[in-house]
Order: structure tokens, then sequence, then C-alpha cells
């Protein structure tokens, strides 16, 4: 099994070659899943949900996917204050699947994103202890072959290098519980940059995996996606760089699992 894991695409800002590219690495990749986690939209206006969901509609694919920072009504202080997430919720309702378990990759959408909280910039990540226990709870009913993944936008535990600042409130001790209760994959965006890290706690075989952004707001690194597949009981993950509207292998690391149950 492949999953293809993209974030961050922004339409109202995306880059039509990133897109592109995108769809023609999928072509080539007959069984993926994709992977979208956060940051669908770039204001979260209508007109970019319907842009977004016509174009998972178009990739004909397994979908998973979770809100970003960027997915609520900037300009509409009340519904974002009332009901962040009605947009997504009805723009998605074709694709947003809370779960897809399958014998390779047990798939878990968790939001990380949220309208409004005390702090001045919204745009930062929360996560609570509840989430990430229930999240652990949830996956008791995956196979036990199944590689336990959840999607979300931010990072819990920020990157060395990170090109923005930002720190997802509850991230750390989410990361704790999560490899405690034998998650091994954690899927993110929000940094417009790939990346793989080892998150505490645990046996140490818990995994932190970025992906960049198919959007035009790049942060110093050019548009990509990650690729992940199963080896055995390893998961290679794939960092493929775009180049116009073309892309290829770039990065690639094997990351080394618990044993499967």
């Amino acid at each position: 099994a492949v999953l293809a894991h993209c974030a961050d695409v922004h339409f109202g800002a995306e880059d039509t070659d990133a897109l592109a590219a995108f769809a023609a690495a999928l072509r080539d990749l007959p069984d993926a899943t994709v992977v979208v986690a956060g940051d669908l939209t770039y204001e979260g206006r209508r007109r970019e949900f319907q842009a977004a969901a016509d174009w998972l509609t178009s990739l004909e694919r397994p979908v998973i996917l979770t809100p970003g920072n960027h997915d609520v009504p900037v300009y509409n202080l009340f519904s974002r204050l009332t009901d962040p997430f009605n947009r997504h919720e009805k723009s998605f309702a074709d694709h947003d699947n809370q779960t897809l378990f399958g014998d390779d990759f047990a798939l878990l959408s968790l939001n990380t994103a949220r309208g409004a909280q005390w702090r001045l910039n919204w745009a930062h990540g929360a996560i609570s202890n509840e989430q990430a226990e229930d999240a652990v709870a949830c996956f008791q009913q995956s196979p036990t072959s199944a590689v336990r993944t959840i999607v979300c936008h931010h990072p819990l535990v920020i990157p060395p290098g990170a090109p923005i600042k930002t720190r997802t409130r509850g991230g750390p001790e989410a990361a704790t519980i999560m490899a405690e209760g034998g998650v091994d994959l954690v899927l993110t965006g929000h940094l417009h940059r790939p990346f793989v890290l080892q998150l505490p706690g645990g046996d140490g075989k818990t995994w932190s995996v970025g992906a960049g952004t198919l959007s035009e707001r790049q942060r110093g690194d050019p548009a990509s996606f990650t690729v992940l597949t199963r080896e055995g009981g390893d998961v290679r993950v794939t960092a493929w760089r775009i180049d116009g509207s073309r892309a290829a292998p770039a990065e690639t690391a094997l990351l080394e699992l618990r044993p499967r149950g």
C-alpha cells in the first residue's frame, strides 16, 4: 500500500503546475491513498472550498483529510467563532473520511486547528490529551497488521530548523501519549517543508512526517509532497520535489517500526 501525502494546497493561492505534477505522479502510483494534512483553502472562502472539492474528486482516489488553520472563514468573524468548520464539513462531505482502516495502513483524521483560542496567533495548533487518548483507543479497532497513522495539520513537535516560528499547544504531551499508546506515524503539514522526526516517549518508534506545499506560498523550499510505502515491517518515506509541472523523488528515509501484532 502507498500513501500520497500532501498539505497546504491553499486553493486561492494554489500552484497549478504543482497540482498537475501531483496528479501525474498519482498515475504512476495506482494503489495510492491520498492524504491531505490540512489547509486546502487560503482564506476559507466558499469558492476556494468548491475548487478544492472538485480537485479531490478529479483525483479519483480514496482520500482522508483534516482541517488546517486556513480552512476557517478569515473574514466572517461570527462564523469563525461559532462554527468555524461548517464550510469544511459541507464541502468535503464526499471525501471527509474520519478513518480509513486497511491491512497496511490504519488512518485516523484528527483536528489540531482552532477557529479561535486564547492567544494572539490563531494559526498555531492545539491538541488535548483527550484527543490523543481517543485516537489511541480508536486504533484498537484497526487490523493488527496495520501501521497506525494519524493525520493532522500541525506538527506535534516542531522539527529543528523549521521555516516559521510556531508551537502546537499540548503537542509534546499528545505525542508522548500516542507513542506510549502504539501510534506509528503522525502525518502533518503547516510548515510547507517536508521532514521526518522521531517523536518522544514510548519505544522511540513513533515518527512525525511532514509534507511540503502545493501552493505558491513557499518558504524557501520548492513545492513538494511525500510518498509513504510499506516495506515489510518498515515504511519508506520519500519527498517528491516539484520543478515546473514535473515531480521527481528526492530525499528518502526508511523508518523502523515496532513489530506488528
